[in-house]
């Protein structure tokens, strides 16, 4: 593997990492906000969500929390814009794609 790879391969590992840190803090954010406690975040795949859509711009998480004792579950679809995580998805179709949040309260 060629040097100039290498090290493509790991700026786009970094992004990535700071990109998922980014979504994370907002999640945490947005959640105690609410009120809430985030317990828990994972990646899911589209099919194991409530949206009905998404596309290689987005990136969807289960959320788990709590608030007043009581155990919820929440989704967000991020984008994936490092430098504005809250930016239009750039390769939406009248704003289907954007950020969105759903709670199950």
């Amino acid at each position: 593997m060629s040097v100039s790879l290498t090290i493509v391969l790991i700026i786009l590992l970094i992004g990535q990492n700071n990109l998922n840190a980014k979504h994370k803090l907002e999640i945490a954010r947005v959640i105690s906000e609410k009120g809430g406690h985030v317990e828990k975040i994972e990646k899911v795949s589209l099919g194991s969500s409530p949206f009905a859509e998404a596309n290689r711009s987005n990136v969807i998480y289960k959320v788990y929390y709590t608030k007043n004792e009581k155990e919820y579950v929440a989704w967000y679809r991020g984008v994936n814009v490092p430098s504005n995580i809250h930016a239009k998805n750039p390769t939406a179709l009248e704003d289907r794609f954007n950020e969105k949040w759903i709670f199950d309260e």
